[in-house]
């Protein structure tokens, strides 16, 4: 037999033993737990300590089966696409974006806060020349057709609420976000969030920023949020938001979108990992939150 069998055998002697493993290990918490049982009539909540199930007369603490199965699985899974990345793989990212222009035209739409927009990502933009235009849809319409290279639009309110339909029209027209950062509206009293959006470059001009990864994946494959989730964390990423939107293929269903800050975290071992566990879960976004404009 072919030595390249053993790796292949070893897992499926280690895989089943981890499965007789947990089912001694259910079969002994079981008996533990009859020494203890619930009174007649009383609530779970009352006698179960959360979020851990506890059996305190043995000191033992119970992890969720399902999840700690779950949990080795990731292990493993994370643990192959690790060993396949080059140890300096660079980020994920979405597009090849060529330097900026020397004197960049950036469109935008005429007011006071595109006027605090443009002064907020002037750092990155250096000699920028401002198009003014009249309406977002031809904001990004010009911006597609080559007749601007970087164009400024809001993509979340004062409230924090978030305009994704504006992402369909960038999958139409091939845009991308290179950086987002807030900035106040002296007519609403606070801040909104604004994007420098490119269809082939990227700005030229250092600042400090955190990189964000943004998913989309359907609400349709079950688990899969929190699959993604799971995962970002296993490899240092943090969550920094979730929306959701009707989804409008199937009834009663959700896409979502993912932003994840990957300041510290390996951003290309959760897209490996993602590519293969979840094929589905599509990279829309990498871009830069800038907070402090330095």
């Amino acid at each position: 037999m072919s030595e390249r069998h053993i790796p292949t055998e070893n897992l499926e002697i280690w895989h089943r033993a981890a499965a007789e493993n947990r089912a001694l290990r259910l079969l002994q918490i079981a008996d533990m737990a009859k020494s203890d049982p619930i009174p007649q009539g009383a609530e779970p909540s009352e006698v179960l300590p959360c979020p851990t199930l506890s059996l305190p007369e043995y000191g033992a603490q119970i992890p969720n089966a399902e999840t700690f199965a779950k949990a080795m699985a990731l292990d493993e899974q994370l643990a192959f696409c690790r060993a396949r990345l080059s140890p300096d793989a660079p980020p994920p990212a979405v597009g090849e974006l060529q330097a900026a222009p020397a004197a960049p035209r950036v469109a935008r739409l005429a007011g006071s806060v595109f006027d605090a927009a443009f002064r907020r990502f002037l750092p990155l933009l250096g000699t920028a020349r401002p198009i003014y235009l009249s309406s977002i849809g031809e904001l990004m319409e010009e911006l597609a057709a080559g007749n601007a290279d970087f164009a400024l639009l809001p993509i979340e309110d004062a409230k924090g609420v978030r305009f994704l339909s504006f992402y369909e029209e960038f999958d139409r027209l091939e845009l991308h976000v290179t950086h987002v950062c807030p900035v106040f509206s002296e007519e609403n009293g606070n801040d909104l969030r604004f994007a420098l959006l490119s269809k082939q470059y990227r700005p030229d001009g250092k600042i400090r920023g955190v990189p964000l990864l943004e998913y989309r994946l359907s609400g349709q494959d079950g688990g899969a949020l929190a699959s993604l989730l799971t995962a970002a964390e296993a490899v240092g990423l943090t969550l920094r938001r979730v929306d959701s939107l009707p989804a409008p293929y199937f009834e009663d269903g959700y896409i979502f979108h993912v932003i994840l800050a990957a300041e510290n975290g390996n951003a290309a071992l959760l897209h490996a990992y993602l590519t293969s566990a979840l094929p589905r879960a599509t990279l829309v976004g990498t871009y830069f939150d800038i907070k402090d404009g330095k």
